[in-house]
Parts: structure tokens; sequence; C-alpha cells
């Protein structure tokens, strides 16, 4: 049997509450602890562990497992998380010499950046992977991230969760209470690079629905019984460094559906909304109009852009920075709970 120890940053305590924990993981358990941040009257941070005497526990330890988010809502908040991530390694490693040291950290920042364009721009996640190599990660657990190769950038082993059962178990039910939509649901990607993600929700939903059909007496709505569909977007986005989305195209076809725009990141807002728009200037019912994102980062301006109406299904893989009236979260606990 594998022994396991955790090490929580104190963000990162509410994804894996102890009390949750499965009889076989706390037999597995030998040390559950979180990680102090003492600053400097400069800013400068120091990490140690919250109950330094109990550390000699993880002598015997065959994992570690360092617990890490971002919380958006503070200054500089993904390069903290980094740079704590690094200092928590090396604190870790000195307790727990044989250990492997697997990172679970559900939303990486810096991801995005996987294209030298233009020429001369940092490759923010080679970077990154660069970082936590130096820092002694073996291994990696994280969600969704950006783009399929993110294993190959960051150069570590890496778990990559997919959340599409996750988020279409509550889509089903949010969407199952909105205005009904008479011509059924269409699962909309806003562009190509988003479609895989779209295919893979698409394919968790109907299992939900099929299950949640056999399961039930005739209750389920009727919209369900119509063939769930798939369109993919194209968007243009502002010229220059802005990643605001200016336009996005759908398909024809969308006149009297209800749609559940997917996509991985909720930033700013542009691409779900440009999403939306789209679909009702299509005809899409305005009233049956769900979002379904991986990461809530919701940055400044995002709580202002999004519609009043819509529902914006999330993972809490990350601490928004703005708190958006029709978030709602989905913990990710489960999840990520198959790291170990």
């Amino acid at each position: 049997m594998i022994a396991t120890a955790f090490w929580c940053s104190a963000d990162a305590r509410s994804l894996f509450p102890r009390d949750r924990l499965s009889p076989t993981q706390l037999d597995r358990l030998v040390h559950f602890s979180s990680l102090d941040t003492d600053k400097h009257p400069d800013g400068e941070v120091r990490i140690l562990p919250a109950d330094a005497a109990e550390s000699h526990h993880c002598s015997v330890t065959d994992e570690a497992l360092l617990i890490q988010t971002v919380n958006l809502g503070a200054r500089n908040a993904q390069d903290r998380a980094l740079l704590e991530i690094a200092m928590t390694a090396d604190a870790v490693r000195s307790m727990c010499p044989r250990a492997r040291l697997t990172l679970v950290m559900p939303y990486i920042p810096y991801l995005r950046q996987d294209r030298r364009h233009p020429a001369g721009t940092a490759l923010g996640s080679a970077v990154v992977g660069r970082l936590l190599r130096a820092s002694g990660i073996d291994r990696i657990v994280t969600v969704d991230p950006h783009f399929q190769q993110a294993e190959a950038a960051l150069g570590v082993p890496t778990m990559m969760l997919d959340p599409a059962p996750s988020l279409a178990q509550r889509v089903f039910r949010a969407a199952s209470s909105l205005n009904e939509p008479t011509e059924g649901w269409v699962v909309v990607a806003p562009d190509a690079g988003a479609a895989k993600r779209a295919e893979r929700f698409l394919d968790a939903l109907n299992v939900t629905v099929t299950e949640a059909m056999a399961a039930a007496d005739g209750s389920v709505a009727s919209f369900w019984r119509k063939p769930i569909e798939l369109t993919v977007g194209r968007k243009e986005r502002l010229p220059g460094r802005t990643a605001q989305v200016t336009h996005l195209v759908l398909p024809e076809g969308l006149r009297g559906k209800g749609v559940i725009i997917v996509d991985d990141i909720l930033d700013t807002g542009g691409t779900i909304t440009s999403a939306a728009a789209a679909a009702w200037a299509g005809g899409s019912v305005r009233g049956a109009t769900i979002a379904a994102v991986t990461h809530p980062l919701c940055s400044p301006g995002a709580r202002e852009a999004m519609p009043a109406e819509m529902p914006v299904i999330a993972l809490d893989t990350v601490v928004p920075c703005e708190r958006i009236a029709t978030l709602e979260l989905v913990p990710a606990w489960a999840l990520l709970s198959r790291a170990f």
C-alpha cells in the first residue's frame, strides 16, 4: 500500500476536505497538513508547515500530494501560486526525502501561452514547465488544460481530468428548470479549438439524459427526448495585444433551440457573451441559454458583461476574481480525488 501525505495551501483547503476521504484513502494517509505563509514586512513570503512537530511521519511517505489553487482575488495571484508551489516542493522534499511529489493543481496558469505569436513572445507554458521540473515535481494532476499538448509543454507526466461528466450532470438539472425550448437543445463550441471539449460534454450529457430517462417515471422534460446537436462557431478578436472577442458567427439552425455554451475558461466573459448574442440572433430561446465552463476566472468586467439571466455552471477549480450572480460552482472534489 502506498503511504500518502497531503500538503494543502491555504487557498486549496476546500479542494481536499479530510472528512470526505474514503476509507481506502484514509488507510493510506500518514500525514495531512496545511502550509502556512509567513510574510516579511517587505512582502517576501516564507513557507512552513502548520504542524512541524508532526512532520516526522513523512519520512515513511511514498507519495506527497501538494494541493494548490489560484485565488484570483489576490494581487499577482498566478505568480504567487506558482512561487508557493516551488517553495512548498522544497519544504516537503526536506521532510519526505523518498516521496514522489505530485502536484494537484486544477488550473495551471500560463498554459494559454502556447505559441510564439508574434515572433519573440515568451512561451509561458514552457517557462512554467521548467519551473515545476526544477522544483522537483514528479507528477501533475490538473483539470481540462487549455490545450491537450500540455503534458509535452510542461515536461512532467500529467493526468488531465475531464470535467464533462461533472458539468453535464449539473447542467442537466439546471436546464430542466428553464424555459422549454420547443426544438430541443444544442451544444455550442465557440470555435474550432473548443470543438473536442464540446464533443466530450455532449457525450457526457447524452449519458446523463439516458440514465435519467431510464430511472424516471416520465417526469423528464419532453425536450430531452429530442436529439441534442453540436455546432461550432468562429470568433474574431480585436487586433493587437487584446484577447477580447468582437464578433462570433454560428451556423444556422438554432431557431427554437436551447443553447449550452461550452468552454474551458470564463475570463472577461467576451467569448461567452458573444456566443450567446450570436445564438439569440439566430433565433435560439433566450431564456434557455446556459454556459458550462471549467475554470471561472471571472476577471474584472466579467460580472457586468455576462447576461443577467444566463446561468453559468463551473467547477471550483479557482477562487474567482469577481462573483457573478448567476455563477454556480460545482465541487471538483470527486474529480480530483482520482489523483490518489
